[in-house]
């Protein structure tokens, strides 16, 4: 008769393991188990006769297991228990991964499940469906609202008020028609839309996706902004009174430029430069000493979008509130402006690279805008963390 030893000790079952000939079965494991021989199912929950997404995984098998399943958001389920309840997010058919080890090592066994309704919906799901208490397969336009803000006059604003009240996700778009530029987006079934300007023509688009993992795309028409209606603190700080400011160098007792740790401070830390030798040092850079020396500065017409230096030189612009240099928490920037600067052609005095050839920065970041003051930074390289650093005031 074959004799069989059940292990005793931690030892023991380490020099039974060795042979790979006999089952441990004390130990919880089968060397002999495969994708084809482990016993285990998987059965969703039917309520009136319907499949849900609630999924009941057993397994029944002397083997470890770990149940996966895809999501139609985010990471993917997963549990370690032999028997449990999980849940998938999508309607129609859905795999479930049955992934084991045993003393053989690791395999994967795909079980395939049906589904026909969304009974239990996934917090990441719903925080993005709001109101909404279903997750389906149905898309009606008539329940798509849009309302746009209106001043006092009755002219259109730059915010619009979203909903969609389908049981579907939803990814809203704001296009500029001219430029073909996404101004605003959300990815929440109701929300408010925020574009940054007082004039232009968008189109607005509502895409969406259903339960069963398929998409679509709704035109919602076309807006015209006519106003502001919702004006960015910090554009109402840097346009002022008339939409047009001037600046010059910061006239008090501090370095006007140079540079410093990128993401820490508001002005230059490492070599610095005061006023009184910024015509020596703007001389050597294009522009010379007229666009980028002591009595240098510069314009933004927010009439015109346009910036122009003391020089004449002129170029585009725009404020990115909503676009910061670094994700500090403390919020490090104000936001950004973006200058369509290149080659010898830029309009904040002495922003250029110049340990990269001069090259101009396009992106400055606000990093203090108070008190009639307005410091800008510019990240040289990432790789290094040297920032750039301009020390302006609001000419009067």
């Amino acid at each position: 008769m074959k004799k069989i030893f059940f292990a005793i000790s931690a030892l023991a079952m380490m020099l039974v393991s060795c042979d790979p000939s006999t089952d441990d079965i004390s130990s919880g494991f089968n060397n002999q188990v495969t994708a084809e021989t482990v016993q285990a199912t998987v059965t969703p929950v039917v309520v009136n006769g319907k499949n849900t997404n609630r999924i009941v995984v057993e397994n029944h098998s002397p083997i470890t297991c770990q149940w996966k399943a895809n999501q139609i958001l985010g990471d993917q389920t997963s549990s370690a228990k032999e028997y449990d309840t999980i849940y998938v997010s999508k309607t129609g058919a859905n795999v479930i991964q049955m992934v084991c080890h045993n003393l053989n090592g690791d395999f994967t066994k795909e079980f395939t499940v049906n589904v026909d309704e969304i009974t239990y919906i996934p917090d990441n799901v719903q925080k993005r469906l709001g109101d909404v208490k279903q997750l389906g397969n149905t898309f009606d336009p008539a329940k798509v609202t849009i309302k746009q803000d209106e001043d006092e006059n009755g002219r259109k604003g730059n915010v619009w008020r979203v909903s969609n009240a389908n049981g579907v996700l939803t990814k809203w778009r704001v296009v500029d028609i001219a430029t073909k530029e996404e101004k605003a987006n959300s990815d929440l079934n109701a929300d408010g839309l925020l574009v940054i300007s007082d004039t232009g023509d968008y189109e607005i688009y509502c895409d969406y996706m259903k339960a069963d993992g398929s998409t679509g795309s709704y035109d919602c028409g076309k807006f015209t902004i006519e106003c502001w209606t919702n004006k960015p603190e910090i554009i109402e700080y840097l346009s002022g009174e008339t939409g047009v400011t001037e600046w010059q160098w910061f006239q008090g007792n501090a370095a006007v430029w140079g540079n410093g740790p990128w993401a820490s401070g508001n002005g230059p830390a490492w070599w610095t430069n005061n006023l009184d030798v910024m015509d020596d040092q703007g001389a050597g850079h294009p522009g010379g000493t007229a666009r980028n020396g002591i009595n240098a500065t510069f314009t933004l017409d927010f009439n015109t979008y346009t910036a122009t230096n003391s020089d004449g030189t002129s170029c585009a612009f725009k404020v990115l509130p909503l676009k910061h240099g670094h994700d500090s928490e403390d919020g490090w920037d104000l936001g950004c402006i973006h200058f369509e600067a290149s080659g010898s052609t830029y309009v904040v005095p002495m922003a250029v690279n110049v340990n990269g050839g001069d090259e101009p920065f396009q992106d400055m970041y606000i990093v203090k805008a108070e008190d009639d003051r307005l410091n800008l930074t510019s990240e040289e390289q990432a790789i290094n963390g040297c920032a750039w650093f301009y020390l302006f005031e609001r000419k009067k």
